[in-house]
Formats: structure tokens, C-alpha cells, sequence
């Protein structure tokens, strides 16, 4: 009885890993699946192709698609590029990947930056990926989601750095006339603060 509890046990954990997790990595959420990873050399200065790919278990008409820099990068958008973040529309196809590559430019200084990719449709969830991408002088370097960020000068398995904190006066948050507190966003419109998406194809 106890082998058979364990086997089913085993069995939901597996079942429940495969709709989080995405193809070759990447993030799935009730049948609709986004990846974003990086291609070509990673280096402070130059910009970085990203690759963006989604896929679904169904015919998605007019799915909204976005990819987001934080903190804010340049992102190419047909002859354009756009600060912070760029969406657009696509047709999916059932089980039919579709693959779109933006160049993104960062500043030209050493650091740690997270491109989110994200795909919405009203009758899913929204679903994203991340992926952090740290510069520094020597190079580049792209990390999954999931993945730890190494803390420059640290050496795994060594005490890790101290960090000093200078004792200073509490911040206060002063209201702007003519301001009020907007209500946090419901789940369904977790999108991109950007303009309305148009219709595009994967190059």
C-alpha cells in the first residue's frame, strides 16, 4: 500500500512539473508555452539578439505577445526601438512553434538585467519566461530562469560577502497633487504598461 501511495505520489508531482515547465526549458501554463533565451556572443556595449519562441495546444487567433527589460533596455521593434519594452499579435497554430528574434541594448555598464518574454490570450492565463543577463568588462552572460545569478568577487561554497548599510533617515512617501493610488492590476491584464500590440510575423 505504501509503494502504491508513493507511485501515485510520483506520478502527480511529474504531472504537475510538466505544465510548468516548457519545452527545452521555458514556462507553460495551461497549454500555452513561452520561451526566451539569447543568441550569438554577449558583450557591455553591443547589442544582444534575443530569441523569443511560443507555442500552443491549440489555434490562438491574435495572441499578445511582449517582451519587457528591466532594468530598461532599448528593444527593436521593426525599424524602431522602444525603451523598456515592445509587444506585438501573432496567430498560433496548434503545436506549431513560432520563433521572433528582437535585438536589445542595455547601457554600457556592468550589471544585471532581466528580459521577460510573455505571451496573453483572454481565455488562457498569462504565461512568461525570464532570463537574466549579466555584463561586465571581461564579458557576458546569459542565465535561465531558475538559475542563480553568481555574485561578482564570491566563490561558491565560500561565506558569502558582507554588505555594509549606512544608518540613515526613513524614507517618506509624499503624494503628487492631482495623483491617486491606482488599484493593483487583476491576473488577466498582467501585460506591458506599452501601446496596443499590432500584427506582426516571425522574420
Amino acid at each position: 500500500m505504501r509503494h502504491f501511495l508513493m507511485c501515485v505520489f510520483l506520478a502527480v508531482t511529474l504531472m504537475a512539473c510538466a505544465r510548468v515547465s516548457g519545452p527545452s526549458g521555458g514556462s507553460c501554463n495551461e497549454g500555452l508555452c513561452v520561451k526566451v533565451t539569447t543568441a550569438g556572443s554577449v558583450r557591455m556595449g553591443e547589442p544582444i539578439t534575443v530569441i523569443v519562441t511560443v507555442m500552443a495546444d491549440r489555434d490562438i487567433s491574435g495572441l499578445q505577445m511582449s517582451l519587457l527589460s528591466s532594468p530598461s533596455g532599448l528593444i527593436e521593434n521593426d525599424e524602431d526601438w522602444k525603451e523598456r519594452g515592445v509587444r506585438w499579435a501573432v496567430d498560433a497554430k496548434t503545436n506549431q512553434p513560432r520563433v521572433f528574434t528582437r535585438r536589445v541594448r542595455f547601457s554600457p555598464n556592468e550589471g544585471v538585467y532581466t528580459l521577460t518574454a510573455g505571451a496573453y490570450t483572454p481565455n488562457l492565463p498569462y504565461t512568461a519566461d525570464s532570463i537574466s543577463v549579466q555584463l561586465t568588462r571581461d564579458g557576458g552572460k546569459t542565465y535561465l530562469s531558475g538559475t542563480s545569478v553568481p555574485i561578482p568577487g564570491w566563490t561558491p561554497g565560500q561565506p558569502a560577502p558582507a554588505v555594509t548599510v549606512t544608518r540613515g533617515p526613513s524614507p517618506t512617501l509624499i503624494p503628487t497633487p492631482g495623483h491617486t493610488l491606482s488599484p493593483l492590476p487583476t491576473p488577466q491584464r498582467l501585460l506591458s504598461p506599452l501601446a496596443t500590440p499590432t500584427r506582426a510575423t516571425s522574420p
